[in-house]
């Protein structure tokens, strides 16, 4: 029978550090899409819905480094 350690330490991804600017930039994006969405929902009278289906491969990446 085979032992198994489940104690052993798992290698985590590294957390990338994002440059301010950049950040600063995709928050101006994020604002723009809510402003957006919330006039879609105020013409609509519901909010906007998406749906999206994962198959599991986008943790590939994570997987080679």
């Amino acid at each position: 029978m085979e032992t198994i350690n489940i104690n052993k330490e798992v290698k985590k991804p590294r957390q990338k550090v994002m440059d301010p600017h950049k950040l600063e930039v995709q928050e101006t994006y994020m604002d723009k899409v809510r402003d957006l969405n919330d006039k879609w929902a105020k013409e609509k009278g519901r909010r906007p819905v998406m749906g999206l289906c994962t198959f599991g491969c986008q943790m590939n990446y994570l997987n080679t480094k």
